[in-house]
């Protein structure tokens, strides 16, 4: 049970850690008045798209 509840906090700190990020970076472009570049733009859709397959594999891994 104790190691399952570690799973669980590990990958929400991961979370949080991408969250931060991208929220570092919105105020970023709004403080630099301007829009992420192209590549700016593929790092934060693989973030994302990170964190998705993340939440994905524990909540596969937490109903097994």
């Amino acid at each position: 049970m104790e190691h399952r509840q570690q799973e669980h906090a590990d990958g929400l700190t991961g979370q949080l850690i991408v969250f931060e990020t991208l929220a570092a970076l919105s105020y970023a472009y709004l403080v630099y008045h301007r829009a992420p570049s192209l590549t700016e733009i593929a790092g934060i859709v693989l973030l994302v798209l990170g964190v998705i397959v993340g939440v994905r594999a524990l909540s596969v891994r937490s109903s097994l």
